[in-house]
């Protein structure tokens, strides 16, 4: 099974997109964007330009505390606060917007 990594790096400045699926591993939020990944799972940035295939491992990391809406992009009712360290491996349905598991 492939396992893809993105480090959720809470830096400023503008939501970096993914140029490919294979050289990219870095996603930068800005901190304006109190929603924080949901911003950038929820959008065009990974939707439309990149879907890790059906059964692809996924893991996020939070070096920095987090708060996201995180409804229909991971699935999770409601909002979830991240404090740093806090890490969610999902699985891929191929259409990136289901959790499958979760460690916090």
């Amino acid at each position: 099974m492939k396992t893809q990594r993105f480090r959720n790096i809470v830096t400023g400045g503008d939501v970096e997109t993914l140029p490919t699926a294979a050289s990219a591993d870095l996603l930068h939020v800005p901190p304006e964007a109190h929603n924080g990944l949901c911003l950038v799972l929820g959008n065009t940035t990974i939707n439309n330009m990149y879907t890790p295939p059906a059964g692809t491992r996924i893991t996020l990391e939070f070096d920095e505390a987090c708060t996201m809406n995180a409804g229909s992009a991971l699935d999770i009712a409601g909002t979830l606060s991240a404090v740093a360290g806090t890490v969610i491996e999902m699985i891929s349905n191929g259409t990136f917007n289901r959790e499958l598991s979760r460690r916090l």
